[in-house]
């Protein structure tokens, strides 16, 4: 409910919300992934409207990936695209396609470093990343930059 009230404001505001949705390992080892992701996503979503210059970010953070979860686990591509799959389905339920393509952006946001930012970002279903602890280093968040960004020179 706090996320949901947060997210309307921001979208009154004007602003770009950065909505975070992701499972914890129990959850994940629970096989719950899906459940989870409609919850959440559907709790925050609900009877918010996107109008056509509002814009949502929605980045999948599997809790269990992050840092901060101290599973020493990373999500696989194949996961993460599950997971965009899922969240991209959500949101065409709620507002349609045309809505989805002009006013959303999903991203992926969990332990993403140089090795991996490239396998993430050439997902089909992925709009970037949310980078975090490798942000605090200049130095290596410049690294995932250019990871990021030789992989998408090649696809050209």
């Amino acid at each position: 409910q706090q996320v949901h009230r947060k997210l309307e404001a921001a979208l009154r505001a004007g602003l770009t919300p950065v909505l975070c949705i992701g499972e914890d390992y129990h959850e994940r080892a629970g096989n719950q992934k899906d459940y989870v992701l409609i919850r959440q996503l559907q709790a925050a979503l609900e009877g918010v409207q996107l109008g056509p210059n509002d814009r949502l970010v929605v980045a999948y953070e599997p809790v269990w990936a992050i840092s901060t979860g101290s599973t020493g686990l990373q999500a696989t591509p194949a996961e993460v695209r599950y997971a965009s799959e899922v969240i991209r389905q959500i949101v065409i339920d709620r507002y349609g396609v045309a809505a989805l393509e002009r006013s959303v952006r999903i991203i992926y946001g969990g332990s993403v470093n140089p090795a991996n930012v490239a396998s993430f970002t050439q997902l089909p279903t992925m709009g970037g990343v949310l980078v975090g602890s490798a942000s605090l280093n200049a130095d290596e968040f410049m690294l995932v930059i250019k990871a990021a960004a030789d992989k998408e020179n090649a696809r050209t």
